[in-house]
């Protein structure tokens, strides 16, 4: 084989090197489903016309300057919808998973089979070139598949998200309706708030009221 043909092959290995070149499609996955809900469902409420993760008094009502706040992480954690909404999100991203690394797989075990024909030179410069071009061909299909689905989730992630926020959201406006609260402030762990006074929390309450509304909901549409 001729030295432009070594020097070829070389490149094939190092362009097409299992280890170096792993997608990593468990970790993408994984972090996305550990932070998505969360975040989407946090920027949701900071990002309300209120303007202050709030839902304030009915117009015309007169302040009286009452607060009260709902917990977000319980709020995530314990309201059905929520929960259900994570476990749609986590079986769309399982599919993609199983999809993904069994095509990762093949394409690694192609990788393999290459570099020892390469080593063994088993293998013609022709068919070497060949060989080379479809590895990258694949190698690129891979990644765009991988990047379609995250943006296909993370699409999927946010318009859930908007759903449940808008749920909250209006229930929260019925739970006020007589105007019992001027503020009713979204707490999170972690967040810009410091301390509350657990005489203010309402979380409980809340919760009861959205999960009957969501069995209710459910149930009108067996």
């Amino acid at each position: 084989m001729s030295e432009e043909f070594n020097q070829e092959v070389d490149q094939a290995t190092e362009s097409n090197e299992p280890q170096e070149q792993k997608t990593n499609i468990n970790l993408i996955f994984n972090i996305v489903l550990s932070i998505a809900v969360v975040v989407l469902f946090v920027l949701h409420f900071a990002g309300s016309k209120s303007g202050n993760s709030e839902v304030a008094t009915a117009a015309g009502a007169k302040a009286t300057g009452k607060i009260a706040y709902i917990n977000a992480d319980s709020i995530l954690s314990q309201y059905e919808m929520a929960k259900e909404i994570k476990g749609q999100l986590e079986d769309k991203m399982k599919k993609a998973q199983v999809e993904l690394q069994t095509r990762e797989q093949s394409f690694q075990k192609r990788v393999g089979e290459f570099q020892q024909q390469i080593q063994s030179k088993s293998i013609s410069q022709e068919q070497a070139q060949k060989t080379n071009q479809q590895l990258t061909q694949e190698k690129q299909s891979l990644e765009g598949l991988t990047q379609q689905y995250q943006q296909l989730i993370g699409q999927q992630q946010s318009e859930l998200t908007i759903a449940l926020h808008d749920t909250v959201t209006n229930f929260l406006k019925r739970y006020n309706k007589d105007s019992k609260y001027d503020f009713i402030l979204n707490y999170r762990n972690g967040g810009d708030l410091l301390f509350q006074n657990p005489g203010l929390d309402i979380t409980t309450e809340v919760l009861k009221g959205l999960n009957a509304d969501y069995k209710k909901h459910n149930q009108g549409k067996k």
